[in-house]
């Protein structure tokens, strides 16, 4: 023998409850998300460790952070200019942040984590809004890892500033076949 159907209003009541317990546990899991999540950075420069890290200083803490989004060339990595003449392109993304940012400029990041080396992976930007990590891709002297940055890489190559003016090893590339210990 069949069941009887249920009355229309009884069905729209447990759809309703149903419902009501998911958009609840959808809002626990945004609260707790929002409770969890990295503070902003905010402090001054102290250097640039190389051409994507760099460490700063604020509300009394030092603090090592790495740019995401990007990855600039290695301490020791060797690139190739057009004439095919070696040069050492690790230090000179160096000098690039280091010229960008000068020791004491003051840095707003927002982190998005940390990495293995318990570097802070962050956004950061200058007073103003600029956007070092942007910078850097658009002046040549490191690659976009993300598509955030794709427009800055490819105006750098199109006119061959930094890296682009020549041959290089994209610097993960680089980075596994000279493994540090």
């Amino acid at each position: 023998m069949a069941r009887p159907a249920l009355p229309f209003w009884l069905r729209w009541r447990r759809r309703l409850r149903s419902f009501a317990w998911t958009l609840l546990l959808v809002m626990m899991l945004a609260l707790l998300w929002w409770a969890n999540r990295p503070p902003p950075l905010a402090g001054a420069m102290l250097y640039a460790s190389d051409g994507d890290s760099l460490v700063m200083v604020g509300a009394g803490e030092r603090r090592a952070v790495r740019l995401v989004g990007i990855d600039a060339p290695e301490r020791g990595q060797s690139c190739r200019t057009a004439l095919g003449q070696s040069w050492d392109c690790g230090a000179a993304a160096t000098g690039a942040l280091r010229q960008m940012v000068p020791r004491g400029a003051m840095l707003d990041c927002q982190s998005r984590g940390q990495d293995r080396f318990d570097r802070a992976l962050s956004r950061c930007t200058l007073p103003g809004g600029s956007d070092i990590a942007a910078r850097l891709v658009n002046g040549g002297w490191a690659i976009a890892t993300t598509e955030d940055y794709l427009i800055e890489e490819a105006a750098a190559r199109a006119a061959r500033r930094g890296l682009w003016a020549g041959r290089f090893d994209p610097p993960a590339a680089w980075r596994a076949a000279h493994p540090r210990n």
